[in-house]
């Protein structure tokens, strides 16, 4: 009987043992997980404010119209870098634009996308001659606000329809974005000074500087004046020095 005692004595003591060492085994992996899942949250939130700093780095860029859309910008925050791209959504939120950035830290790829802007304004345009042959085009641009009125058109474009020179006709004409923010700048080849500002509300809706529209081997300034109601549209063709003036032209513009 002691014997038998003792042995069943033996016998659980070692299940005990090794319900305890079960029991440790269970805490000890359950720490791990939570210690993991932690380090995943925090992992996130350097993450996501990489990104916001991110956002508010384009919308300062925007503001100081910096930004033509699309258009990818590329930062390092701490560990975290990303690529992001800001289009222009206004065709679904009025005014707004998208930015989607791939960011990268530790190994890890997250995509994170956040609507910007309630100020930017699209517009459609046309400019007209006065003159039954001469140049007549239309086109958009996406302006930001600077407030009191005044915009920075930070992208845009344009088809010529008509002109007296054949090789200014046609598409493909982008809207050149000021390095200057709100200042003066000049066009690449030199012939033009140019500025993107927009006033919508007033006449004329630009200043003798105006918008500048460029594609391969052709320049497009399109300006107002001081005082006066009527635009100008010149075309520089670099290869040749030509330059193609119209005056007296009529510009309408209308918010989408």
């Amino acid at each position: 009987m002691t014997h038998r005692t003792r042995g069943s004595v033996a016998i659980f003591a070692l299940v005990m043992v090794a319900c305890t060492a079960t029991i440790l085994i269970a805490g000890i992996t359950l720490t791990g997980s939570f210690r993991t899942k932690e380090s995943r949250l925090e992992q996130k939130r350097i993450v996501q404010n990489a990104f916001d700093g991110g956002v508010d780095y384009c919308v300062d860029r925007a503001q100081n119209g910096l930004i033509r859309m699309p258009q990818t910008l590329s930062l390092t925050t701490g560990n975290v870098t990303q690529s992001l791209l800001v289009t222009d959504y206004s065709a679904t939120i009025s005014g707004t634009a998208l930015v989607t950035g791939s960011l990268t830290s530790s190994g890890q790829v997250y995509t994170l996308s956040k609507v910007i802007g309630s100020s930017y304004k699209t517009y459609d345009f046309t400019y007209t001659s006065a003159q039954v042959t001469g140049t007549a085009g239309s086109g958009t641009i996406v302006c930001q606000s600077n407030g009191g009125g005044a915009y920075t058109a930070i992208s845009g474009t344009l088809t010529v329809s008509r002109s007296s020179n054949k090789a200014v006709v046609g598409s493909g004409y982008t809207l050149n974005l000021n390095p200057n923010g709100t200042g003066v700048a000049s066009s690449p080849s030199g012939q033009f000074t140019y500025d993107n500002q927009f006033y919508p509300a007033l006449v004329p809706m630009m200043n003798s500087n105006g918008l500048l529209f460029v594609k391969p081997g052709i320049e497009i300034q399109i300006s107002g004046k001081a005082g006066l109601s009527n635009y100008s549209l010149n075309a520089y063709i670099p290869a040749s020095n030509s330059i193609n003036g119209d005056k007296n032209g009529t510009f309408t513009a209308s918010v989408r």
